[in-house]
């Protein structure tokens, strides 16, 4: 794509589509659901309307649009590379290399696989087939260039010298997106459009010696012939459908002077979500499970909300993204009454006070081609958390107009403790900053326990609906699209979903909320012990909890409980209140249905040594009076 001076795209799509999302958001950036760095070429994948832009921007939060290019690296990449993972900062304008790789930068994911090892005189290269998991503005020329082998040609991510050395063979940029998918929604179809190497990058292609051939063939039709250009409609199971009617390089439903408009801005080709014609025997009605699936986004989405904190003093604003001029998101919530959120603590924990700030958007508004989404941005109060549950309650700030422009939707609440395994769950959340994505999926597991610190979250629930990060804080809901849990971890070794993300059960939720709105934090039991890993406990066969220390002054010093001393275990907890002590959770799970003041009986063993140096085993039973939890958070 070459647009040398800037707007000619837009004023195209303005001109062909008066109310399209481009041209409501043209300020913000938005419209575009792809672009192409300046310099590269191929295909680029255009809202028509608000529903589409909205339903394909899901698709790409979900990584459900596949982006394929071809790539000529300098180098020798190793056959064993299929994929970079490497955090993605943007900087000022001004800079030669606006992007970098920082560890302080954007989850970024780079798939790849090596189609040809190549040479062009004494330089080593190799033609790459690469798909973008994430979006991040340059992602390709960076994350290749991290690695040691920048694009041919790129003159900000490879040396002056080498990019000179290259424009006496190759005319362009060497970075194609030859292929795009994407699922259209309406028409149950999922649409695959291809598009060849330009003649310039063909004939620099023809320069190069082939040594090798990879492990990843060469793409059918997408370096022979530009004749070879056209649209595959292909059913949801990856079947190509039967062969459109258009002739090659023709999309159906072409608006007049659509051709001249489009040579006009430089493309090889301009594709509007829509503007694929559907395969008529093929176009299947929704089903009556993705109409309830659908029921449940509209009716939940307008109570979720974004969690963000204010740009602070020298930060500047983000640039790149589907998400820009948004304030830098921490999480999600979900709205809880007519004037308070809730999130997770370890969304909120770390601001400052005044940076917290809530963003609503009604994403069932806007729909209509003739109606903008709804968006507003509110300062927030936290007035109360229990981080041992992971729980924070927000007050929204209302505007100095005293009226909102979105409104508060609070979502109704279920019943986690009659949950069961294998139902069907929604999460709706702002992974990786991309608002309101749903994910699906079901119960996996009940009475999870998660460790996060110094107390574990009993009775968590499992799911394998995808939860990322940005997600925390949001809700999971039920098939009735009523909240069962706040989605806060996943369990993974990459940073994002392996299909086990963990839930606050929202019974646990809803006593810990309304104590908040009482006193602004949680009261519980304690005892005044720390407990010994439950591993020595195993190791040693001993069958119950042992008290490794004890707080001073607090209910069980009080009590008579003794830890461990010199070496010598401490008493070991078997039972309160006649129910059997196995883990250190089963102690936490008792407690937290106690409140300052009860009185709980723990039954102990107690060893000493018999006059003869013999072992005994007492068993004994104390009744502790349990104080207030010390506030420490």
């Amino acid at each position: 794509m070459d647009e040398p001076e800037r707007g000619l795209l837009s004023d195209y799509l303005k001109a062909m589509f008066p109310r399209s999302p481009l041209l409501a958001f043209i300020d913000r950036g938005r419209g575009f659901l792809h672009r192409l760095d300046v310099p590269s070429s191929g295909l680029i994948l255009v809202a028509k309307s608000h529903d589409a832009w909205y339903q394909l921007k899901v698709q790409a939060a979900c990584g459900d649009i596949q982006r394929d290019y071809l790539a000529l690296c300098h180098g020798w990449m190793s056959p064993h590379r299929k994929e970079i993972n490497a955090r993605i900062c943007w900087w000022p304008n001004g800079r030669r290399s606006p992007g970098s790789v920082e560890d302080s930068g954007r989850l970024s994911a780079t798939k790849l696989s090596i189609i040809e090892f190549c040479r062009i005189g004494a330089r080593g290269l190799c033609l790459l087939l690469i798909r973008i998991v994430t979006g991040r503005m340059h992602q390709i020329r960076l994350h290749t260039s991290h690695v040691g082998h920048p694009t041919v040609r790129d003159a900000k991510y490879s040396s002056k010298e080498t990019a000179q050395e290259d424009a006496r063979w190759c005319p362009d940029h060497f970075l194609h997106r030859y292929s795009l998918a994407f699922f259209d929604s309406a028409r149950k179809q999922l649409h695959k459009v291809l598009e060849p190497l330009d003649s310039g990058l063909q004939e620099a292609l023809g320069k190069v010696s082939i040594l090798k051939a990879g492990l990843a063939g060469r793409p059918a039709g997408i370096m022979e012939s530009q004749s070879l250009r056209r649209v595959v409609p292909v059913s949801a199971d990856g079947k190509i459908l039967n062969a459109s009617s258009a002739e090659p390089g023709e999309d159906q439903g072409e608006c007049p002077g659509r051709r001249e408009l489009v040579q006009q801005v430089g493309l090889a080709n301009v594709l509007a979500a829509g503007a694929v014609a559907p395969e008529p025997a093929r176009a299947l009605a929704r089903s009556a499970e993705e109409r309830a699936a659908a029921q449940v986004f509209r009716a939940a989405t307008p109570g979720v909300v974004a969690v963000s904190r204010g740009y602070r003093q020298g930060e500047r604003k983000r640039s790149g993204g589907v998400e820009d001029g948004l304030p830098p998101s921490l999480g999600s919530g979900f709205v809880w009454d007519a004037t308070h959120v809730v999130t997770n603590y370890h969304v909120v924990r770390d601001l400052a006070p005044g940076e917290l700030q809530i963003v609503f958007l009604d994403a069932v508004s806007g729909m209509d081609e003739n109606e903008l989404p709804k968006r507003e941005i509110l300062k927030g109060e936290l007035i109360g958390s229990d981080p041992f549950t992971d729980t924070a309650v927000i007050k929204v700030i209302p505007p100095p107009s005293g009226t909102m422009t979105v409104g508060m939707h609070p979502l109704p609440t279920g019943e986690s403790s009659a949950l069961e395994v294998g139902q069907t769950v929604f999460a709706i959340g702002n992974p990786f900053g991309l608002d309101h994505s749903m994910s699906r999926g079901i119960i996996s597991g009940k009475s999870r326990t998660l460790d996060i610190g110094e107390r574990p979250i009993q009775g968590c629930i499992q799911t394998d609906a995808s939860i990322n990060p940005g997600n925390s804080g949001g809700p999971l809901l039920d098939a009735g699209g009523r909240v069962i849990g706040v989605n806060t971890a996943i369990l993974t070794a990459s940073g994002t979903s392996a299909g086990v993300g963990l839930a606050i059960p929202v019974d646990t939720v809803k006593r810990n909320v309304e104590l908040i709105l009482k006193k602004g934090f949680v009261s519980r039991g304690f005892l005044g012990i720390t407990f010994a890993p439950d591993a020595i406990a195993d190791a040693l066969n001993i069958p119950g909890v042992i008290v490794y220390g004890i707080i001073p002054n607090s209910p069980a010093e009080q009590a008579g409980v003794r830890p461990m001393l010199n070496g010598t275990i401490g008493d070991v907890i078997t039972s309160m209140d006649a129910k059997t002590i196995r883990t250190g959770s089963d102690v936490f799970r008792l407690l937290d249905k106690r409140v300052p003041g009860d009185v709980v009986a723990l039954g102990l063993q107690r060893a000493r040594r018999d006059v003869d140096g013999s072992a005994i085993i007492d068993q004994l039973t104390f009744n502790v009076t349990l104080s207030a939890a010390p506030r420490k958070f």
